[in-house]
């Protein structure tokens, strides 16, 4: 790490640590904004409308839904910052692209539209099963947490890091190879 950072500090110079940050600043603000207002709004209604007898797995069934739908729906809405970011943090010293306007109209002239999304299609379906997942677990183990626990910002945080930790370990592999199957089966 220092090795590496020395390297692109003398190579660079120092701003070259904040490379892609400004598209970055942009995409985890108005992903989070898309996602958590969509996860509330959603876990509300699919809640308010099921009225089974099992209400836990009621509850982690409507988390694992609204998660995926919300964390779907952030990536798309904010996946144009996502290949900006991408873009700023792999120029070298020589840059193609110095500001963010000069990205998407070079994008939008040379490939169209379409270029602001170039592989949404495996964003979304590593994000999807992910994050539905995340917040299933975390709303679990949240729930295990007593109401008059002591340090509940530190249980309430170890909880989103376990469930963080636990819904990427499971997701993973799928991750991996999911777009083979989707692949072998359209070409089928």
């Amino acid at each position: 790490l220092i090795t590496a950072t020395k390297s692109i500090v003398k190579e660079e110079g120092i701003t070259a640590l904040w490379k892609g940050n400004v598209p970055a600043l942009f995409l985890w603000v108005s992903y989070s904004i898309v996602q958590f207002a969509s996860y509330g709004w959603l876990k509300s209604s699919l809640v308010s409308k099921n009225n089974s007898k099992n209400v836990l797995l009621d509850k982690l069934a409507s988390s694992f839904m609204a998660g995926s739908i919300a964390s779907t729906l952030a990536t798309v809405v904010t996946y144009p910052f996502d290949i900006m970011r991408t873009q700023f943090a792999i120029q070298g010293k020589v840059k193609t692209f110095h500001t963010m306007l000069s990205f998407v109209s070079h994008t939008m002239s040379t490939k169209g539209p379409m270029g602001m999304f170039a592989g949404l299609g495996p964003a979304v379906i590593s994000i999807t099963p992910y994050m539905g997942l995340n917040f299933a677990l975390y709303e679990s183990l949240i729930s295990l947490i007593p109401k008059d626990a002591s340090w509940p910002l530190f249980k309430t945080g170890l909880a989103g890091g376990i469930a963080g930790g636990l819904s990427k370990l499971c997701v993973y592999p799928l991750v991996r190879v999911l777009p083979l199957f989707l692949l072998l089966w359209l070409a089928s």
